[in-house]
């Protein structure tokens, strides 16, 4: 992908707190590895696949927390190397190559030839985007030495003579070995010279009206709806009311929509940007250029991180395959860093969580229906505290209650 903009970004700012995850101490292939969380039976088995040569580097992309660098590295000796575009999966590295005592710092990348050259190895173990997946595939040829290997974990599920073709077009040889759960490892060996990779995953341009406005924007495969504007950023569009003035934060931009389309809107406004895919990042920039936007800031950063002062509003359109961790953080440090009565505004298709944690938080929450789609918002009060959520009574006071009413209304009567 050419480089979107000249214009300087924040690189990897404070992360959300994590989960604690207990560190297991177990073995693959007999070697003792230390990991947050455990390994997965896949990452196992891509692990165990084909041993590599000796004192080769090795370029691990996107397995679970670094699972199989950290396996070479304690196995077979081989430098290791994690890479992803990822900037929490950038994060669990660092911490697992800490816990296994190796010295190495781990790669934030979008092309997989931003991690130099002279690998004799490359494992692709988490790309899940298809075309992402298809992408760094053959790329993976580039950055090999003659007589290196790719390996690739392909999930269950996927059209295996899709990634077959790829490893094909960029290989001379690919073989398949089945793994477990109805995945497979693909090993790719004798890289070609001069492919294509970029045709796997190509930029796109996707066309939507918002607000009565034709809008262009650039995307690609490995970024959350590339191929049309999700409805779920229509809708809090079509919900969301400012003052021209202030800061506006939009937490997870992807590739900007919500927060260009804002940033038209409010031009004397200041808009923030954050999201934690290199890529989206990388989209989101170049679409800043194309539009000739001005009043806004993208950063590479998780959540809230660069937010230093009171802002106005903060939009998200929160991940919903995913457990309520990043939402609980984003609900609880939101109320913090708006100004008193600022707003934040969010958008879902199933809404009840939301609705009783921003109760909890902000004391009150308003909610709008549009489709499938729910918007909701809060209000931080003036006083700066949210108001206490009334305890709930309990069973046995609930059934003296109803006893205490029944009696009432027989006595009415």
């Amino acid at each position: 992908m050419p480089t979107a903009s000249s214009k300087p970004f924040l690189y990897g700012e404070g992360l959300r707190p994590q989960p604690e995850r207990l560190v297991y101490h177990e073995t693959i292939g007999g070697y003792p590895c230390r990991s947050r969380g455990g390994v997965p039976a896949a990452l196992r088995a891509l692990a165990l696949t084909h041993p590599p040569r000796a004192g080769l580097r090795l370029l691990d992309v996107g397995s679970d927390a670094g699972v199989n660098a950290v396996y070479h590295a304690v196995r077979w000796g081989i430098p290791p190397a994690c890479a992803s575009a990822d900037l929490l999966l950038i994060d669990q590295y660092r911490t697992q190559l800490h816990l296994n005592e190796i010295s190495a710092e781990p790669l934030p990348l979008v092309e997989l030839s931003e991690a130099g050259g002279g690998y004799g190895c490359v494992l692709l173990g988490g790309v899940w985007d298809r075309e992402e997946y298809l992408e760094y595939l053959a790329a993976a040829a580039a950055v090999l030495i003659p007589g290196g290997e790719a390996r690739a974990l392909v999930p269950a599920g996927r059209r295996l003579d899709d990634y077959l073709a790829a490893a094909r077009e960029a290989f001379t040889s690919a073989t398949v070995t089945p793994a477990c759960d109805g995945s497979a490892v693909i090993t790719a060996t004798e890289p070609r010279p001069g492919v294509d990779w970029r045709r796997y995953n190509p930029l796109r341009t996707v066309r939507a009206n918002l607000g009565g406005e034709l809008w262009e924007f650039q995307t690609q495969g490995g970024v959350f709806s590339p191929d049309k504007v999700e409805g779920g950023a229509r809708a809090i569009l079509d919900c969301f009311a400012a003052d021209n003035t202030g800061t506006v934060v939009d937490v997870g931009c992807g590739y900007g929509v919500l927060g260009f389309v804002l940033a038209r809107r409010l031009p004397s406004a200041r808009i923030i940007m954050t999201d934690t895919n290199l890529r989206a990042i990388r989209l989101a920039q170049m679409n800043q250029t194309r539009l000739g936007i001005e009043n806004v800031e993208i950063h590479y950063a998780d959540c809230l991180a660069p937010v230093t002062a009171p802002v106005s509003h903060i939009v998200c359109n929160p991940p919903y395959h995913s457990d309520y961790h990043f939402a609980s953080v984003l609900i609880k440090t939101a109320f913090t860093k708006l100004s008193p009565g600022g707003r934040i505004w969010l958008v879902m298709k199933r809404d009840t969580w939301y609705r009783n944690r921003l109760e909890a938080v902000f004391g009150g929450v308003k909610r709008t229906v549009i489709g499938e789609y729910t918007v909701l918002y809060a209000v931080k009060r003036a006083a700066g505290l949210s108001k206490p959520t009334p305890k709930q009574p309990s069973r046995k006071q609930q059934r003296r209650d109803a006893r205490v009413q029944s009696s009432r209304r027989k006595s009415r009567r």
